[in-house]
């Protein structure tokens, strides 16, 4: 029976390669550039393998260093009696492990359902006062009791 492949594939030590000059297919401006973007979108992710697991995950900049910040939950042992159970958000910049065992910020970690709560508010503040083609002041709340959009025919 003859093999499934007709090809051997195995690794050669680098010493045996045979290099040839190939020229740039972008220039090293260019190149310079996506690689700067590629650093600043690590940056700034705002999800992991597992999907962003936290509202404003990755949208938040810290003020200090310029790094996201992300969301931590917190290990659910109990302090004095009392179970935690909620996260923080962190600056990516104060996780020493990171950058080579030294913290590069000393930003401070934020609740994430404070947080959450104080920008839900202020958007949904916002967006009632949008003024609707009429020109009168939406009122969302009761829109979304009904379970309607707000131009939604009934």
């Amino acid at each position: 029976m003859p093999p499934r492949r007709a090809v051997f594939v195995s690794d050669v030590p680098p010493a045996d390669w045979i290099t040839i000059p190939v020229p740039a297919l972008v220039e090293p401006e260019v190149f310079a550039a996506v690689q700067a973007q590629l650093q600043e979108n690590k940056r700034h992710a705002r999800q992991a393998r597992r999907g962003a697991l936290y509202l404003l995950q990755g949208l938040l900049q810290c003020q200090h260093c310029g790094y996201a910040f992300y969301g931590k939950r917190l290990r659910p042992r109990a302090r004095k009696g009392h179970p935690r159970a909620y996260a923080y958000y962190r600056c990516l910049g104060t996780d020493a492990y990171r950058f080579g065992g030294e913290h590069i910020c000393q930003n401070t970690q934020v609740r994430t359902d404070l947080l959450d709560l104080t920008i839900w508010r202020s958007g949904r503040k916002s967006v009632d006062c949008w003024p609707t083609r009429s020109g009168s002041p939406r009122n969302i709340g009761a829109v979304c009791s009904r379970g309607r959009a707000p131009n939604a025919r009934p």
